[in-house]
């Protein structure tokens, strides 16, 4: 036989659950939230350091002419 569980337990029952559910909402919003910066500052590092090897890369290219003399003429 089943034991049948009365209508005020199963609404007990379905608040806590209700109550935990908006908590585990709460918690998984701030990791969002958190995720989102630090995607943002991680895109941001990334771009500047993109930016640092082309001007490395446009420096090594422009390198001396062939023609110059060298610094300690």
């Amino acid at each position: 036989m089943a034991a049948t569980v009365s209508p005020e337990d199963r609404l007990v029952r379905l608040e806590e659950l209700f109550t935990n559910q908006e908590q585990v909402i709460a918690q998984l919003s701030e990791a969002v939230l958190q995720l989102t910066n630090e995607c943002g500052e991680l895109r941001r590092r990334v771009a500047q350091r993109i930016d640092s090897l082309e001007t490395a890369i446009d420096g090594l290219s422009e390198g001396p002419s062939p023609d110059e003399k060298p610094p300690h003429y």
